[in-house]
């Protein structure tokens, strides 16, 4: 049986998550190209070529008519809809499983970009707590948008959240019954034709400047053995992200009013914030259209 393993670069499966995630292709030497080289040399061209490869990739041209479809349906269920444009570039699932040791979340069937519903439900309850929420106030009522109030000593939940935080993300058992949120974070699709020749993928690099200190260097040491220096050689890592300018489809569910108070608050959270990995570095920030 041939080993599907030992590709040419040139052989990139047209499905991008299965190209980035499981069919890194191997070399003459048999390093396959997501592992990062000990030093510049072929294996870095062939990890670059495998990469540039996997940029190039367009998104199926069937895609369309599923997201139509998707968002009808949507529609019909009366989901409050917003598409959202990003201004910088988006890595969401950077820690997912990959051959680059970088992930990236993407449709599982269509291999296109996609946020996660529990990340942006996540993003919005953090972002609700810290901005609007004053849980270090005294009082037998919580604030509105208070989260559930925490022991660090006990470690344990002591008092339950505010009414707009219960409605929106739900509340465990406190004083009283637990409640599931009203709202529903769907996942939020990428936009067929968003960007030219729907190609949203984009090579990125991430440089690590000190090997030795995370054990890259020798691996019979752990990460922080030894102390950082000026000598260790850099080592770019390159990865895929999302590029600027891909615009995805925001959708919410609910009933009265939650669905337009989640949407204003998660478009904030995304635009201060940014949502995803790297968001100290502007990654994952929005430009509402």
């Amino acid at each position: 049986m041939r080993d599907s393993r030992f590709l040419p670069t040139s052989s990139v499966p047209s499905h991008f998550a299965l190209g980035y995630d499981a069919w890194a292709p191997v070399d003459e030497s048999g390093e396959h190209a997501g592992k990062v080289p000990p030093q510049r040399g072929s294996e870095e061209r062939f990890r670059s070529k495998w990469l540039a490869a996997l940029e190039g990739l367009p998104i199926d041209r069937d895609y369309t008519h599923a997201y139509a479809r998707w968002k009808k349906s949507l529609e019909a269920s009366g989901s409050r809809l917003m598409e959202l444009k990003f201004g910088s570039r988006l890595l969401v699932g950077h820690g997912n499983a990959s051959a680059t040791e970088i992930g990236l979340t993407v449709h599982h069937t269509w291999g296109v970009p996609v946020i996660p519903g529990s990340s942006l439900k996540g993003l919005c309850a953090h972002y609700t707590v810290a901005t609007y929420g004053r849980q270090d106030e005294e009082g037998s009522v919580p604030p509105p948008f208070s989260g559930p109030k925490w022991d660090k000593d006990r470690r344990r939940i002591e008092g339950p959240p505010g009414d707009y935080y219960r409605g929106l993300f739900g509340a465990p058992e406190v004083d009283r019954d637990s409640s599931a949120g009203l709202v529903t974070f769907h996942d939020a699709l990428y936009v067929p034709d968003s960007i030219p020749g729907n190609r949203p993928f984009a090579v990125d690099v991430l440089t690590v400047h000190q090997r030795s200190y995370y054990g890259q260097t020798d691996t019979s040491r752990k990460p922080g053995e030894r102390w950082p220096n000026d000598f260790d050689s850099p080592a770019p890592i390159g990865f895929i992200s999302v590029k600027p300018g891909t615009k995805f489809l925001l959708a919410l569910s609910a009933e009265e009013a939650w669905p337009a108070l989640a949407c204003e608050l998660l478009t904030e959270a995304i635009g201060t914030w940014g949502v995803g990995g790297k968001t100290s570095a502007a990654y994952g920030r929005t430009n509402r259209d």
